[in-house]
């Protein structure tokens, strides 16, 4: 009995797609979280200086750490590749049905439709 062994090219690019995708999902976490981190060291170290922060400002970075569950899938759906072909045709399409393309003589413009 022979066993199948897969192309190494395959398990190359496999290897490489898994690095950027660990590294851009490492990169949003950090991007969601040191504000909200910043802000709460800052309330414990000087509390009378982090008070006077307006409060919607304080809300709206809570709320930026929290949607770092909401950017992994965002992040693994963006490396799948069937995906990427779905959002670009979709993108594209929603793009393209709300321009209106109307010539003027030699050149064209475009208008928004809604």
């Amino acid at each position: 009995m022979r066993l199948r062994r897969s192309d190494m090219t395959n398990i190359e690019r496999a290897r490489a797609r898994t690095l950027k995708m660990t590294v851009t999902i490492v990169l949003a976490f950090i991007w969601c979280w040191t504000p909200y981190v910043v802000m709460t060291l800052w309330y414990m170290f000087d509390r009378e200086s982090a008070e006077k922060v307006d409060p919607r400002l304080q809300d709206a970075l809570f709320i930026m750490a929290v949607s770092n569950s909401c950017m992994n899938p965002l992040v693994y759906g963006s490396y799948a590749l069937k995906c990427q072909k779905e959002w670009s045709s979709c993108f594209s399409n929603i793009f393209n049905s709300h321009l209106d393309r109307r010539s003027t003589g030699n050149s064209f413009y475009y208008v928004l439709v809604y």
